[in-house]
């Protein structure tokens, strides 16, 4: 890529100011309500679980959980609300539809005893908040180089809320509430040696770094756009991610993991404090001599080292998150009480969110302070309780007998026991078998069309055309993997 053009596109997503968080609430709305869109389109047509039908079905996956998402962030932006009231109108008359046919099942010409209905202790609104983390990073990250992608969308400077400044807390979220910590997996026994707990963590870490030092090289090597104040000179979200975990690693040999909580939040006060009281934050902005230069390899990253204290904050309250919602529950009464705790819970977080950036700091992704940590955690409640409703809706007129029994939820063994041994080109299947992969395929994808044509010139229409042809084939290449069961997780 030439300088001009480089130069060009970095100034392209520089010196931003976000939106309102009503705003990208609204468009991350559409992501829940699109699994149920996606359902209650299936039960209206009629597509059968069989594979003659499979390709069909993904090219509907694509339809119903790509592109509302897509469509909201460019060419519909000022018709959000539009899209979000017909997918709402669609589900509603789909289930009233439903309840005008003959049941699928016995269970429904019973007496349904609301209290006692029993669901799986399993269910999979963590995963639908993972996958979809992934899906809507696939479409930003290349969007946001097209004048389609409203800018205010994009990432703030250092204030402020873009939609795209939820994707790397969004990510060390979705990692820290089913990390091993977590699951009790790895940490189980309190007594476990130190060299034995740092070698596990070194051994998840190192496709991570071997990933992070490899994009550094195919940047550099191309002259690729770089936004130097997101995260430094050489530094990327893949050090971060590792870092994190590292660093959470061992301090969960030294400090019980039921504390993580407590700890994540003492950490979060601490850099917030050294933020603002010792004037971290202008070492951050300006380096240590106050010029902004970049010498040294600590001034050159400071932006991503210094963060990192912020996002291992976020890791940490994470990992507690995942604990109290990874708790096996088989009652719906009891899952609905969850539902309400989420919603009580989060309210009193924006509360806090909103105290805490008027009385010490606005939130910054630039600087992952206490505001933005307390944010993202407010904006992963709130992501949960969407997901979980919509799940207890379907479940619930699914074990009625009053939905699409034979299309579940994600369509094969991501989301029924009884369709495991058998492959599907379900989206959510095949994404959720290989996140990471698709999400390095996103990456490499969105360069190559970077590199393939100048994204700041190419018309509306056009670059409407590109994205969609561009989430396509992406979910294509990760369905056709998933069919033939091939895994990218090697470690």
């Amino acid at each position: 890529m030439d300088t001009d053009s480089r130069l060009e596109r970095e100034q392209f997503v520089s010196h931003l100011n976000g939106t309102t968080t009503i705003e990208i609430l609204s468009l991350t709305s559409l992501m829940p309500i699109s699994i149920l869109f996606r359902q209650c389109i299936i039960a209206l047509i009629g597509i059968k679980l069989n594979r003659s039908n499979q390709w069909s079905r993904f090219t509907l996956d694509v339809a119903c959980l790509c592109l509302p998402f897509l469509l909201s962030c460019t060419i519909m932006y000022d018709y959000c609300y539009v899209l979000f009231v017909t997918m709402i109108t669609i589900i509603v008359a789909s289930i009233l539809w439903r309840y005008q046919q003959p049941p699928r099942h016995s269970l429904s010409k019973k007496k349904i005893d609301f209290n006692n209905l029993n669901v799986s202790c399993q269910l999979k609104f963590i995963s639908y908040y993972r996958i979809e983390v992934n899906i809507c990073t696939a479409i930003a990250i290349l969007a946001v180089d097209f004048k389609i992608f409203p800018r205010c969308l994009a990432k703030a400077e250092t204030y402020g809320h873009g939609l795209m400044d939820i994707g790397v807390g969004c990510f060390v979220l979705a990692a820290a509430i089913v990390a091993p910590e977590a699951r009790y997996s790895i940490y189980r026994n309190a007594s476990a040696p130190f060299s034995s707990s740092l070698v596990k963590s070194l051994k998840s870490i190192m496709p991570l770094v071997v990933i992070g030092v490899g994009r550094l090289i195919a940047t550099a090597g191309i002259n690729y756009q770089l936004h130097v104040s997101e995260y430094g000179v050489h530094w990327n979200f893949f050090f971060t991610l590792a870092a994190i975990r590292l660093l959470a690693s061992l301090i969960f040999i030294i400090i019980p993991i039921s504390l993580s909580g407590l700890i994540g939040a003492c950490i979060g006060v601490f850099y917030q404090v050294t933020l603002t009281n010792y004037n971290l934050k202008d070492v951050i902005i300006s380096g240590f001599d106050g010029s902004g230069g970049r010498n040294g390899i600590i001034e050159a990253n400071r932006e991503g080292i210094f963060s990192c204290i912020g996002y291992l904050s976020l890791y940490l309250i994470g990992i507690e998150i995942g604990k109290q919602l990874l708790k096996p529950i088989s009652s719906l009464t009891r899952w609905l009480k969850v539902l309400v705790i989420l919603i009580i819970v989060d309210i009193v977080l924006w509360e806090l969110t909103w105290f805490n950036a008027e009385l010490f700091e606005p939130v910054s992704r630039r600087f992952a302070n206490f505001s933005y940590v307390l944010w993202m955690v407010t904006f992963m409640a709130f992501n949960i309780f969407m997901y979980l409703l919509v799940e207890l809706i379907s479940t619930y007129f699914t074990m009625t007998g009053n939905f699409c029994e034979e299309m579940p939820l994600a369509g094969c063994s991501v989301c029924t026991p009884t369709l495991e041994n058998r492959t599907c080109a379900c989206l959510y299947a095949a994404i959720e078998r290989n996140q990471l992969g698709y999400f390095l395929l996103a990456n490499v994808m969105t360069g190559s069309v970077n590199l393939s044509m100048n994204t700041i010139r190419v018309d509306n229409i056009l670059a409407a055309v590109i994205l969609v042809g561009y989430i396509y084939a992406v979910s294509f290449i990760i369905v056709v993997l998933h069919v033939n069961k091939v895994t990218t997780k090697i470690w």
